[in-house]
């Protein structure tokens, strides 16, 4: 039965105590699964989900954006990375030159022997986004496994 409660009689500590015991009483000792896009209307229901059957809750989560959005943010986001580590290998080769000659303790080696890896390591992860953006451009990257909600 549907009824409509004015915003001012709504107490919800308690329509949220009952719509759990609702849904305990509906499932049991069974499992429920429940669909998650994301929205208010199934993250409210997820929630209420979990609150009443914790584990026996299994919910999905539906991705169903544009695969072209999709595409797009991952490549901006490859592109962003890529862009941030070309930036620390910029900075970073000022801060071996000015630091670099100095011992490191307490091998008394050059720091930058150690320094050196910065830029190496940005140089590596540039180099990754790089290939991925171009897999990606040329359809052989599988958004739908990207795009999965992690477990």
């Amino acid at each position: 039965m549907i009824e409509e409660i004015a915003a001012q009689a709504l107490n919800t500590d308690h329509f949220i105590a009952e719509k759990v015991e609702e849904i305990r009483a509906a499932v049991g000792e069974g499992i429920a699964i429940n669909a998650l896009s994301g929205g208010v209307d199934s993250s409210t229901v997820t929630l209420l989900g979990h609150r009443a059957l914790g584990d026996q809750l299994k919910t999905f989560f539906i991705d169903s954006g544009p695969r072209a959005l999709k595409k797009a943010l991952f490549l901006v986001g490859l592109f962003l990375v890529g862009l941030i580590n070309v930036a620390m290998i910029w900075y970073a080769w000022s801060w071996i030159g000015t630091t670099g000659s100095y011992p490191w303790q307490p091998f008394n080696l050059p720091k930058v022997i150690v320094q050196s890896a910065v830029p190496i390591g940005c140089g590596l992860a540039t180099l990754a986004c790089a290939m991925k953006i171009v897999l990606t451009l040329g359809g052989r990257v599988n958004l739908d496994v990207v795009w999965l909600p992690e477990d």
